[in-house]
């Protein structure tokens, strides 16, 4: 195990506040390496008030990028955040506590003062379990995100 992660969705295509669920919490697994040495790892999401688990896959490659696709979530639901970090916070369930075991298992490079971030989305309706369009789909490019970050001194 070498991370952690939360998650918000908005259920039902219902994108108030009262439809948002903010308690998945996920947990991110090594998974080996592809063809081309990229490391890939595999995500488990679980939300308590759905009752609903997932599972992701996805890749760290060598130019810096975390790639993961998303299934389609049930009801028509969809991702309103999405945060992983290795090896993340410590994630509390029940009496146990879960956390990432590898601080160096992903490293980045902070030398520009800071940390950006984008996501691309595909929207539309989908059948659920398959996951079979039913309709057109549309991308759209999330607004990157810019945080400051601190690099290490070497």
């Amino acid at each position: 195990m070498i991370g952690t992660g939360t998650a918000e969705i908005y259920l039902a295509k219902v994108n108030q506040p009262s439809a948002l669920v903010g308690d998945p919490q996920m947990v991110i697994f090594n998974a080996g390496k592809d063809r081309r040495g990229n490391a890939k790892i595999k995500i488990y999401a679980y939300s308590r008030t759905t009752n609903v688990g997932i599972l992701m896959r996805g890749k760290l490659t060598r130019k810096g990028i975390i790639n993961v696709a998303i299934p389609v979530l049930s009801n028509d639901s969809g991702t309103a955040s999405f945060v992983l970090a290795i090896p993340g916070p410590p994630i509390k369930d029940g009496g146990k506590t879960i956390r990432g075991r590898d601080a160096r298992y992903a490293r980045i490079r902070c030398s520009k003062g800071k940390w950006v971030t984008r996501g691309t989305f595909t929207l539309g309706e989908r059948a659920y379990p398959s996951g079979t369009p039913t309709g057109p789909s549309t991308k759209v490019n999330a607004r990157p995100y810019k945080t400051r970050c601190h690099g290490a001194r070497r």
